[in-house]
């Protein structure tokens, strides 16, 4: 007697690949520019003093490029996207809604970025939630909300070229890297609309070089400070809900899985699959052969220990339904064969996965599964007499409970999740 399962001796591979570990510890939490409160005679207030006395204001909030630059520190809360109630964070703030206030017809987007360092996810999402933030307290200063749009790049667009050892990465010494790291991790303000006027007033009030001679002081760029990183290593990441399409796996030919994304590590999903196996036996001169159609409920925990390229762990739990059928091919005998079965069992798999920065990953998985079942009714009619009926009947129920051995898996699963 022989039973084979439609997918048992399939040859799989299962790949590994070694990827920037997402969601490690990351940098500071707080946000800085690279001006601090005072700098070669430069105050915070925005003053540039002589030494008989104040020469020429140069404000806090300037018009650059397109964008609004701003010198001083803008900071959250750790591993948040509150803003901190402290000094240094208040007073641009307090700035920036006076030179919006001045500037009714200037419009805003609120951008935030980041370093390398960490999940590619986590900080798109962590930048989204900090610009809105920012736009936030904006609108609560008095800012007409229409005047301002929010946006997180992550760190899809770099301000400097991080050097090979600092990217997605802490070094032993992160000396060279912090500077890299500071002018990547920023808030920006871009101008949207009232930029014409913007550059006319900057050109006017701009002091002339000699002017700058004169009073001894480098005229320093404007910091952009960060949108701050967090040390990630708490495994907060953005909760996503999905589905799977699952190709062969345990005890199935196809499936289907909602699916959620607990943490940057961890998914977790549930669904439907249909499995086929195929079973033959002879005794004699009867031979049986037949199908054992089976829909399985799998549960499972996936577990993603690298961000984009990522050995996958599959571990989860099932309950199989099974109906089967067979028939006789031997002429001039008739045997037909019927029964049911469940079984609860469990799976253990590992393979490689890939996931997008957005909504896509596939896997590929190699395991092993095993159940423990129970035979339901079965039937057996035919032309033979009782004797050798019975001992068929057995014979075929005996076989049946071979769907239950322990077996390997194979399994692709591709995914789409929100």
């Amino acid at each position: 007697m022989r039973l084979v399962k439609s997918w048992e001796g399939c040859v799989a591979l299962a790949l590994v690949s070694v990827s920037a570990l997402g969601c490690v510890a990351r940098g500071s939490a707080s946000a800085r520019g690279s001006a601090g409160a005072r700098t070669g005679g430069v105050e915070a207030s925005g003053s540039v003093k002589l030494e008989g006395g104040e020469a020429r204001w140069r404000p806090v909030i300037q018009y650059a490029d397109g964008r609004l630059d701003y010198r001083g520190d803008i900071e959250f809360e750790y591993d948040s996207a509150e803003l901190r109630n402290d000094a240094g964070t208040t007073e641009v703030l307090k700035q920036l809604v006076a030179y919006l206030q001045r500037h009714p017809d200037v419009h805003l987007q609120v951008e935030g970025h980041t370093d390398s360092r960490g999940s590619e996810i986590y900080n798109r999402e962590l930048s989204k939630r900090r610009a809105a933030s920012l736009k936030k307290r904006l609108v609560e200063e008095g800012i007409d909300e229409r005047r301002l749009t929010s946006v997180g790049y992550g760190e899809s667009r770099p301000a400097m070229p991080e050097p090979p050892e600092c990217h997605n990465r802490a070094p032993a010494d992160p000396a060279p890297c912090q500077e890299a790291w500071q002018k990547n991790r920023r808030a920006v303000f871009t101008v949207t609309a009232g930029a014409a006027a913007l550059a006319r007033e900057a050109e006017q009030e701009a002091p002339r070089d000699e002017e700058v001679e004169e009073l001894g002081v480098a005229q320093e760029p404007s910091a952009r400070p960060a949108v701050a990183e967090v040390d990630d290593s708490s495994g907060k990441c953005p909760q996503r809900l999905g589905l799977h399409v699952n190709l062969l796996g345990p005890n199935a030919v196809a499936g289907a899985a909602f699916a959620a994304e607990l943490t940057c590590w961890l998914e977790v999903s549930a669904g439907l699959s249909v499995g086929v196996s195929t079973f033959e036996t002879e005794r004699g001169f009867v031979q049986v052969d037949g199908t054992a159609v089976n829909f399985t409920v799998p549960g499972r925990l996936r577990f993603w220990p690298m961000e984009r390229h990522s050995i996958v762990f599959d571990v989860g739990a099932m309950f199989s339904s099974y109906g089967i059928e067979g028939e006789s091919d031997t002429p001039g005998i008739q045997a037909d064969y019927e029964a049911t079965a469940t079984s609860l069992g469990g799976f253990l798999g590992v393979g490689y996965g890939y996931r997008s920065s957005g909504r896509f990953r596939i896997a590929a998985l190699l395991g092993v599964q095993g159940e423990r079942g129970e035979l339901g009714r079965s039937r057996f009619n035919s032309n033979l007499p009782a004797f050798d009926a019975d001992v068929y009947q057995a014979g075929l129920d005996d076989l049946m409970e071979d769907l239950f051995d322990a077996a390997p898996y194979l399994e692709v699963s591709l995914g789409w999740l929100w």
